[in-house]
């Protein structure tokens, strides 16, 4: 193994601008693909991302938690759809409203998808004055079926009450 690292490292690949070993030339290849999927699951204007999009989708993540939840159908009789969901909680003291906060996938191809807000909570502490929200967002199967997502992430509306932007 040692041989053939050797080797490797012997096959230089050589143009008048640089030398550089095939490991060297992946690498740099592999942070220009990462530079241009950065570009490509840039927030909208006016947002920030909160969470960055990420394509381990499933699982908890700090505050936000994403699953596939079968989701009711619209006519009696038909069958439960699989449908992306995002929960995402937060909290704070008494005063402090919450920050408006959205689930984002991205399919394939790069193109954007904001998950609609279906079901909101809030609890109150009257010893503490603190709250604390849960807030679930669906992907209607029907606009992105939960196969063709591969980035999910959630941004947060800079300079909106709540916010984190400073």
């Amino acid at each position: 193994m040692l041989n053939r690292a050797a080797q490797s490292q012997e096959s230089i690949v050589t143009d008048t601008a640089t030398t550089q070993t095939p490991f060297a030339a992946t690498l740099r290849r592999i942070e220009e693909l990462e530079r241009l999927v950065e570009e490509t699951l840039a927030p909208e204007a006016g947002w920030k991302w909160w969470r960055e999009p990420s394509d381990r989708i499933g699982g908890i993540q700090g505050p936000s938690h994403v699953l596939t939840l079968g989701w009711p159908p619209e006519e009696d009789g038909d069958e439960w759809a699989p449908c992306l969901a995002v929960y995402v909680t937060q909290g704070g003291e008494e005063g402090v409203a919450p920050a408006d906060r959205r689930a984002v996938a991205f399919d394939r191809e790069g193109v954007r998808y904001v998950f609609e807000g279906c079901i909101h909570g809030r609890a109150d502490r009257e010893d503490s004055g603190g709250w604390v929200e849960a807030r679930l967002f669906r992907l209607p199967p029907e606009t992105l079926a939960r196969a063709d997502v591969a980035y999910v992430g959630i941004e947060e509306k800079l300079g909106a009450a709540g916010s984190t932007d400073g």
